[in-house]
């Protein structure tokens, strides 16, 4: 999954062209911001691929100050698509190059032909992320992607993942909550002191459970249930 922000001040332009990349990504997290400031106020989201609205403003408020720093402090592999309905400049004019321009006024096939290049180009090009797991002085790396669910253990954690269809249980010393905390940037749900679960992968949710990619039924606690309902209700707003 790749974490998209599109910033512009015009809301019609945000809703196209969001709904034209879940045209092509229905998997990507999209974040939609106003202004520059907004942006630049949000460090939670540590975006893959930003289309910047380049009006004179975000130019000398954003762009010269700000975004060097967000690719060398929050991901130094941002890819950045410059966003224009006047005109085209050069990339010399800034401080920072982008990948790519996407001009405002193209048709809307044009449009979807460069996010499809965009996406490709971003995806290729995009680091994984990584869970390391320990056990008994052993380490393993561990695709986040692939990890269904942790359930509590004596010491420390079982790691239920799924890969190319199979499952597989890996064990970590790691604590719960470290690993809660860990992972709460990638929208991972604390559903009942014993479960820390991978929204990705949950198929069907309940008052009381709910059901992963691979049948499995899991507790929600009565004390956890309107935390979770929350952050899946927000994890979902980013999918639509």
């Amino acid at each position: 999954m790749i974490k998209i922000g599109i910033c512009d001040d015009d809301k019609n332009f945000r809703t196209l062209l969001a709904e034209a990349i879940r045209r092509e990504d229905s998997e990507s997290f999209i974040y939609e911001y106003s202004t520059g400031e907004t942006l630049i106020q949000d460090e939670e989201n540590d975006l893959d691929l930003l289309f910047l609205d380049i009006i004179p403003f975000l130019i000398r408020e954003l762009i010269l100050n700000k975004v060097g720093f967000l690719m060398k402090k929050k991901n130094k592999d941002l890819i950045l698509v410059f966003v224009s309905g006047i005109y085209l400049p050069t990339p010399e004019s800034f401080c920072v190059q982008p990948y790519r321009y996407l001009l405002k006024q193209s048709n809307p096939s044009e449009i979807q032909r460069e996010l499809g290049t965009i996406l490709t180009y971003t995806k290729e090009h995009k680091g994984k992320k990584y869970f390391i797991a320990e056990d008994d002085g052993m380490y393993q790396k561990i695709d986040i992607d692939e990890i269904l669910y942790f359930s509590i253990i004596r010491r420390g954690c079982e790691i239920h993942i799924l890969q190319n269809g199979t499952g597989k249980i890996l064990r970590t010393r790691k604590r719960i909550q470290e690993i809660e905390e860990e992972l709460r940037r990638e929208y991972f749900c604390r559903i009942h002191k014993s479960f820390l679960v991978n929204p990705r992968y949950i198929t069907e949710v309940k008052k009381s459970e709910i059901k992963m990619d691979n049948n499995e039924i899991l507790s929600v606690s009565k004390a956890r249930r309107k935390t979770f309902e929350d952050m899946f209700a927000e994890y979902l707003s980013y999918r639509k």
